[in-house]
């Protein structure tokens, strides 16, 4: 098990202007982050320590931005852990002298504890969902991984928000107005070995597509090949490599290792905006 300790709300360093009481957990704060959510790249450099930061809220108790005020002294768990909080760190928000809700504050501390022996290399499973405004920007994101494998949680598409999306992805969304949900699912079976369970939505995928390839004793991948689906590049922009040529993994002292990769993309669209009355009928 991959210990991690959650130290919520310690060391408050001044009171929020305007707000006679501060802003205060909402459900269990240990269920925000999980083991399965410790950065699987930070697993094997054996990364850890502590990340404080202060996450900004607004009148609802909801975060609006994240900034770590101290580093773990790794920039993947700074990043992941601020990622995390923002998207599922929910609280009762602060309240001025009249009882009305109002913006606040709230700091953190949260460690990241490896135990020994869990740098290994398994089948595992990278999870993203991403919203995407009517207007084709994107509003927020989720990532996560769940296995021994390679995490990319903490780049790609989480980094670019408040961006648009490509003409292929607008396509997709049609002219309603309404935004949309995609989830990506990337899988990845090394030597055979079951992959993590994860829900998929009922619905076929709009993307997919599945490579093979080796990684040698020194960490290389070779013999990578297209074996299914989309050759192009998907309309998010998620897949950059066919096979993965830019990354490097952990040496395997037990030799090579042959990973099967599947990327899988779902689209779910939100209810189309109410109309305006005053415009009249549709024609």
């Amino acid at each position: 098990m991959i210990a991690m300790t959650l130290l919520l709300g310690m060391a408050l360093a001044m009171q929020d202007a305007g707000a006679t009481t501060r802003p205060t957990p909402r459900g269990r704060p240990q269920a925000w982050v999980t083991d399965e959510d410790y950065p699987a790249a930070a697993m094997w450099e054996r990364q850890a320590g502590a990340v404080a930061a202060r996450l900004d809220l607004d009148a609802q108790g909801v975060p609006t931005a994240c900034k770590v005020t101290r580093s773990s002294g790794s920039a993947v768990l700074d990043s992941t852990t601020c990622t995390l909080m923002q998207a599922r760190a929910r609280f009762n928000p602060a309240r001025d002298a009249a009882g009305k809700a109002v913006a606040g504050a709230y700091p953190f501390t949260f460690t990241w504890v490896l135990p020994q022996g869990e740098a290994g290399f398994g089948s595992w499973l990278y999870f993203n969902q991403i919203r995407i405004t009517g207007d084709g920007r994107i509003a927020g994101c989720m990532a996560q991984s769940r296995g021994m494998g390679f995490s990319r949680a903490t780049g790609g598409v989480c980094n670019r928000l408040g961006a648009p999306v490509s003409p292929a992805m607008m396509a997709l969304l049609g002219k309603s107005g309404a935004g949309a949900t995609v989830q990506v699912i990337e899988a990845h079976m090394v030597n055979g070995e079951a992959i993590p369970v994860i829900d998929r939505p009922a619905s076929k995928p709009f993307y997919e597509r599945k490579i093979r390839f080796d990684v040698d004793a020194a960490g290389n991948v070779t013999n990578c090949k297209l074996a299914g689906g989309a050759a192009a590049q998907d309309p998010l922009g998620l897949v950059l490599h066919r096979c993965h040529s830019g990354f490097r993994y952990p040496a395997q002292p037990g030799g090579r290792r042959s990973v099967e990769m599947t990327v899988s993309m779902y689209l779910t669209h939100e209810p189309p905006p109410p109309r305006d009355p005053a415009e009249g009928p549709t024609v």
